[in-house]
C-alpha cells in the first residue's frame, strides 16, 4: 500500500488511503507517540494517542519532519479531546470509533439556520438571529452577562471570544432556571471554543493568521490559535492544563539532557577508571621503590658508621 507522509506543526501525518490517517509526534526523549486521526468536512481532527515506541532524538525528528510537504487537505486542525457532544456535553474523545465515520448520522457540512430562536448549550444561552447570525451568553455573577459571537465549521459550533458584558436584573438562580426551560441546541453535533481551532495554513502565513480579527463575514477565513478563550472555570481548568504540560515538557527536556550527559558519561567511564587504576598503580610503585631506596641508604650509613 502507498504512503504518503504530510507534515502539520510538530506532527507527521500518514495516509495509508483516503480514510485512514496516522499522526506521530517526538516526546523529547528518544520515543515517539502515535495515533489515528480522520478528516470531518474541512477539519483535520487528531485522535489520542494509541502507540509509543522508540525512536528519532527530536533533531532527529524534527529533520525528517521538515523534509515533508506541508499537509493542505483541509483548512484547520484540531484534538479530538476538544471537541464536545451538544446532547451530553462529554468530549468527544471515544464518539468515533477507528476508521468509522458514519457521514449520514452527522451533518459535517456547512450549517443552514433559517429560523430566529434562543437555544440552550451546556451553561451558555445561544441565540440566532433573523439574519442567521449565532451569538452565545453566559452568567458572569454579580447580575452581569457576557457574550460574543459563535461560528460554524464542518458541522461544528465554535464559541468566539468575549465581546461585551451586560447588567443582568435577574440573579444567578433566576437566570439558569429560565436557561433550562429553552430547548436544547441541535443545528450542530458537536460545539467547542474558537481557540481550539487551528489553521494548517499558519506556516507558510503566521504572521497574517495571527493578526487577523473575527469578522461576521469572513469568520471561516480568520480563526487564529491565540485568541484568549472565555475566562469561564473550564478555560481556567485548560489554562492549567497547559502550564503543567509546559512544566512537564521542560522537565523532559532536562531529562533529556540528563540523559544525553549519561550516555557520553558511560562512555568515559571505562578509559576514566582504567586511567585512575593506572596511576594508582605507578604510585604505589613509586612509594615502593622509594621505601626500597630508603632502606639501602639507611643501611649503607649504619655500615659506614660502625667502621
Amino acid at each position: 500500500m502507498k504512503k504518503n507522509k504530510y507534515r502539520l506543526d510538530k506532527y507527521i501525518l500518514t495516509e495509508h488511503d483516503r480514510f485512514l490517517f496516522t499522526w506521530e509526534i517526538n516526546t523529547g526523549l528518544g520515543a515517539q507517540r502515535s495515533g489515528s486521526c480522520f478528516i470531518l468536512g474541512d477539519i483535520l481532527v487528531i485522535g489520542s494517542w494509541n502507540h509509543e515506541e522508540a525512536g528519532y532524538l527530536k533533531l532527529e525528528f524534527h529533520e525528517q519532519l521538515m523534509k515533508l510537504p506541508v499537509w493542505n487537505k483541509t483548512r484547520y486542525y484540531c484534538l479530538i479531546s476538544v471537541l464536545r457532544d451538544v446532547n451530553t456535553g462529554q468530549r468527544l474523545s471515544n464518539y468515533f470509533k477507528y476508521r468509522q465515520i458514519n457521514e449520514d448520522k452527522i451533518s459535517i457540512g456547512p450549517v443552514n439556520i433559517h429560523e430566529p430562536g434562543i437555544f440552550r448549550l451546556g451553561r451558555y444561552k445561544i441565540i440566532v438571529e433573523k439574519n442567521s447570525s449565532v451569538s452565545w451568553q453566559i452568567y458572569e455573577g454579580l447580575n452581569k452577562i457576557v457574550g460574543g459571537r459563535c461560528f460554524t465549521e464542518s458541522g461544528i459550533l465554535f464559541i468566539g471570544s468575549k465581546e461585551y458584558d451586560l447588567f443582568e436584573s435577574q440573579n444567578k438562580k433566576e437566570w439558569f432556571s429560565r436557561l433550562k426551560l429553552l430547548p436544547q441546541w441541535d443545528k450542530t453535533f458537536a460545539w467547542s471554543h474558537r481557540g481550539v481551532l487551528r489553521s494548517c495554513r499558519q506556516e507558510q502565513e503566521p504572521k497574517k493568521l495571527r493578526s487577523a480579527i473575527l469578522k461576521s463575514d469572513d469568520v471561516n477565513t480568520c480563526i487564529t490559535d491565540n485568541i484568549p478563550l472565555l475566562e469561564s472555570q473550564e478555560h481556567k481548568k485548560e489554562g492549567g492544563t497547559k502550564i503543567l504540560s509546559s512544566g512537564f515538557d521542560r522537565l523532559k527536556m532536562s531529562w533529556y539532557h540528563f540523559a544525553k550527559w549519561k550516555e557520553w558519561w558511560n562512555r568515559l567511564t571505562p578509559p576514566l577508571i582504567a586511567g585512575l587504576l593506572f596511576g594508582w598503580r605507578t604510585f604505589l610503585l613509586f612509594i615502593e621503590k622509594t621505601a626500597h631506596w630508603s632502606r639501602k641508604i639507611k643501611e649503607y650509613f649504619r655500615k659506614h658508621t660502625k667502621k
